[in-house]
């Protein structure tokens, strides 16, 4: 389904977290929005996965996996998405992780 109201034609997107769950929902409708996405997270296959489907969209994308808990990587990713798009418009972080535990038990440092 395209969006008919948002147009993000000559605009490029990174999403970080975008292999799965609400980050790729995000990315992919950034696609079919107009924009070009790099779609990005840790698992190269689910980067190759999420890169597919913004493909078929007709838009660009790149397949660069990156880890927010390193700065190198993130860098790696930037300077990639810079030298194919030459710019960046839009950045969604969506990265996380899923902590099952009581509220009231988890430490403060886990927030």
């Amino acid at each position: 389904m395209a969006y008919t109201g948002l147009d993000l034609s000559g605009r490029t997107a990174v999403v970080i977290g975008a292999t799965s769950g609400i980050g790729l929902a995000i990315a992919r409708g950034l696609a079919q929005a107009g924009a070009d996405v790099a779609a990005t997270g840790r698992r190269q296959a689910l980067v190759n996965a999420a890169a597919d489907a913004i493909e078929a969209t007709g838009r660009r994308t790149l397949r660069v996996a990156s880890d927010v808990t390193n700065p190198k990587s993130l860098e790696a990713l930037r300077d990639a998405c810079i030298q194919t798009f030459g710019r960046v418009d839009i950045l969604v972080n969506a990265a996380g992780i899923t902590t099952r535990a009581s509220s009231l038990e988890m430490p403060e440092s886990r927030w």
